[in-house]
């Protein structure tokens, strides 16, 4: 998911704290917590993992997918490797920026009926 979501291969120390956050949270709330696709499925699948976490947690749908992605984004903003892809530190003029922000929104709404072709072909919920 790491490699998804940055382009480059995940930092041990961010593996260690990611298998101690799994771990902890299997602990805390058993296998019977996994509701939704599994990841491991979707990659394997080669479906649009992006696009589909979109979709279903739009919808405010349960899901391992959101929940591992979440992890992986709280563990890496923090590192300075990655500061970069959160935080903008070079001034960009006003229409540039306004530019770049419609294209993002009309990437993420393109993912989001993307998002929701595979899930319902898929019968992925």
């Amino acid at each position: 998911m790491h490699r998804l979501l940055f382009d480059c291969k995940l930092p041990g120390q961010v593996n260690e704290q990611y298998i101690l956050a799994e771990l902890d949270y299997w602990r805390k709330h058993g296998s019977g917590a996994v509701s939704g696709p599994r990841l491991f499925d979707l990659i394997t699948r080669g479906l649009d993992v992006e696009a589909i976490e979109l979709y279903l947690r739009l919808f405010k749908i349960p899901n391992e997918v959101s929940r591992k992605t979440g992890t992986i984004l709280y563990l890496c903003e923090v590192k300075a490797s990655h500061v970069e892809r959160f935080v903008a530190f070079h001034d960009t003029p006003p229409l540039f920026s306004l530019l770049r922000l419609l294209v993002i929104a009309l990437r993420s709404l393109f993912k989001l009926v993307i998002g929701g072709f595979l899930v319902r072909r898929h019968h992925l919920v």
